[in-house]
């Protein structure tokens, strides 16, 4: 009897042991994975650094952007009145 005891026991230790472990382990990859939420939420706010070739390359393009659509608004535009004018006039 005191033989079986003795084992139920070592088992039982083993199972603790064995129980505890995997409970740490989920608690370092729940932390792990955390800290890389972290991480990527800190990278979207770096973001790249102003340098003299890359802010002109930006507002190389937005220039370019920008007279385009000047360029389309001002087609839409071309024989049609605008402004108060209109008002007075209908």
């Amino acid at each position: 009897m005191v033989m079986v005891f003795t084992l139920v026991s070592a088992a039982q230790e083993k199972l603790n042991e064995f129980a505890e472990s995997l409970k740490q382990r989920k608690e370092e990859e729940k932390l792990r994975k955390e800290k890389e939420e972290e991480e990527r939420e800190k990278a979207k706010f770096i973001g790249t650094h102003v340098t003299y070739e890359t802010f002109m390359k930006w507002r190389i393009g937005f220039e370019k952007e920008f007279n385009s659509n000047k360029k389309d608004s001002n087609e839409l535009l071309k024989g049609k009145l605008t402004g108060w004018f209109t008002v007075f006039v209908y």
